[in-house]
């Protein structure tokens, strides 16, 4: 009777290591998916795994992380729940729901979740960078830069994290800091999205409207298909009183497609009409004034409605 038992308990162990291999593989599998892009396909051998091992944290963990990038933000939280059960001195699985509460605008626990990894890993630049971020959108900008600052401070060769703490500095008004960072991020990277109009705008701020304008043309340069460059070049020629090298501009906008602002940035639609027509109105072109005014109008832009009914009194769109 005894050695049956001892048989017995020797199957059952057998069987439990033989389970813990299985789920292993099917963890590596759903992983190698994941890394493929076939999400589908790493959530069923994720799911395959844990059910053959309920304690396979790296499983939790790593369905969780796919669960995240399918923004199942719900079913991401349930396991890293679950992963953090099981190990709770695993920082990254506090990163990652701090992620998944962040994109649910879940600000406070997020925060707490990044402050949780960082306390047990305070070597990962992009511990603090995320949790600055979320600084950032509930306004404690204070908080916001001194997390950028150790982010780049443990990692300084992304320039994602000097742009981030760029326009933080703008947000508080330190503009020649913004300026700084933002001179930094095109030393590490020239074709980052929109830096040059970014950086144009801060020169605008300081009435430097000649760097402004080089920066500008210098994005036209790496990008010909730039409108917001063309956009805010037409801008500035307004400013500086250069009318038909700011019709120009706004022109060649329109031309290209007229709803960019909107379709990219959510700018009420008729917009780029406006301020065209406020550059005609200005140089006393009034038929084309009012020719784009009704275009906008039309487009359902209530500023361009009112400027019609109140005799053309074009303000700034």
């Amino acid at each position: 009777m005894k050695t049956r038992k001892i048989i017995l308990l020797g199957i059952i162990v057998a069987l439990m290591s033989s389970c813990g291999r299985v789920s292993n593989f099917h963890t590596g599998r759903g992983v190698e998916h994941a890394v493929a892009g076939n999400n589908e396909r790493a959530i069923k051998s994720l799911t395959r795994a844990i059910q053959l091992n309920n304690t396979n944290e790296l499983a939790y963990a790593s369905r969780g992380r796919v669960f995240f990038e399918m923004r199942k933000y719900d079913d991401a939280i349930a396991d890293f729940n679950m992963a953090i059960n099981l190990n709770d001195s695993e920082a990254r699985n506090y990163y990652w729901r701090g992620r998944a509460f962040a994109e649910m605008r879940k600000f406070d626990d997020a925060i707490a979740d990044f402050t949780m990894a960082i306390n047990l890993d305070d070597e990962k630049a992009t511990y603090f960078f995320w949790r600055g971020r979320v600084f950032y959108v509930i306004e404690k900008h204070y908080n916001a830069i001194a997390d950028f600052n150790m982010a780049i401070s443990l990692n300084d060769s992304i320039a994602l994290f000097y742009y981030r703490r760029a326009i933080t500095y703008r947000r508080l008004g330190k503009i020649d800091l913004a300026i700084a960072d933002f001179t930094t991020v095109i030393e590490l990277n020239e074709n980052f999205p929109y830096i040059y109009a970014e950086r144009s705008l801060l020169y605008c701020d300081l009435k430097d409207y000649e760097s402004a304008k080089a920066d500008l043309k210098r994005a036209i340069e790496i990008n010909p298909d730039d409108l917001i460059a063309y956009a805010f070049l037409a801008d500035i020629y307004w400013l500086e009183g250069q009318m038909e090298l700011s019709i120009e501009k706004y022109s060649y906008v329109i031309n290209r497609n007229p709803d960019f602002f909107n379709e990219n940035f959510g700018i009420e639609k008729g917009w780029i009409f406006l301020a065209r027509a406020r550059v005609y109105y200005s140089i006393n072109e009034r038929e084309q004034a009012i020719a784009d005014l009704k275009t906008a109008a039309g487009m359902g832009y209530e500023r361009a409605s009112r400027a019609l009914i109140n005799s053309f009194d074009i303000d700034y769109p």
